[in-house]
């Protein structure tokens, strides 16, 4: 018999209310079900507000559901986050201001164990991805906005080990990055089979 493949992501009556009991609740998410299969490429499209990041943050277990179960990769949100099954960018680029660029993209690669060597490749690989191939040796806060969200979504890629089903969990990737530049960030979906949940937002 086959090998039972895990889903990449079960989401299962997923509430989220926060401030419950106040006069400032708010149901950010109401009884939300979703389910991501490997391979798949899925975009959450809305309104600012209407719970595309908290759902985002519920899956990434940095944020726990007031109610409803939601499983990553066949195990519990909160294993898979122990376990780094995935990577994370989000609408802030969460950049550490006293590592280089080359250091913070090689940080998910520390944390698993990688050689120097190793690591050294694929930040040269993830720079020339996102189009930033001279900017490694330079500090988060010496590059624009746009710029910091691009090695953002290159330190999320860069664990990402090939001919594997790989999750990552994106979050307004475009934010900030100058139009014409918009277009090159789409290279990553070429990876060797990624799975994706891409929280996309539209504007006017």
């Amino acid at each position: 018999d086959a090998a039972v493949v895990a889903r990449a992501v079960e989401v299962h009556g997923a509430s989220m209310i926060f401030n419950a009991g106040t006069p400032a609740q708010v149901a950010a998410l109401d009884d939300v079900d979703l389910v991501v299969e490997p391979g798949d490429f899925v975009s959450l499209i809305g309104p600012s507000g209407c719970g595309k990041s908290t759902l985002l943050r519920l899956i990434a277990n940095l944020l726990d559901p007031t109610s409803g179960e939601v499983r990553v990769n066949g195990k519990s949100a909160a294993q898979a986050r122990l376990d780094q099954d995935y990577g994370m960018a989000f609408q802030q680029s969460g950049l550490f201001e006293w590592r280089s660029v080359a250091k913070n993209i090689e940080l998910p690669l520390e944390l698993k164990g990688w050689d120097k060597r190793r690591r050294a490749e694929r930040v040269r690989e993830m720079l020339d991805l996102v189009k930033l191939p001279d900017r490694g040796a330079n500090m988060p806060w010496e590059l624009s906005g746009g710029q910091q969200q691009r090695i953002a979504i290159a330190r999320a890629l860069a664990a990402h080990p090939p001919l594997a089903r790989q999750l990552v969990l994106v979050g307004a990737p475009a934010m900030g990055v100058v139009p014409e530049r918009q277009f090159e960030l789409k290279a990553w979906r070429h990876l060797p089979d990624p799975m994706a949940q891409d929280a996309v937002h539209r504007y006017n």
